[in-house]
């Protein structure tokens, strides 16, 4: 299974799921 991309918030390595649960 291929990685999820990963976006930095406010400095944290979050995954696509994790951004989607922080907006």
């Amino acid at each position: 299974m291929a990685k999820k991309p990963i976006y930095i918030h406010q400095g944290i390595e979050v995954t696509r799921d994790d951004r989607d649960s922080l907006f």
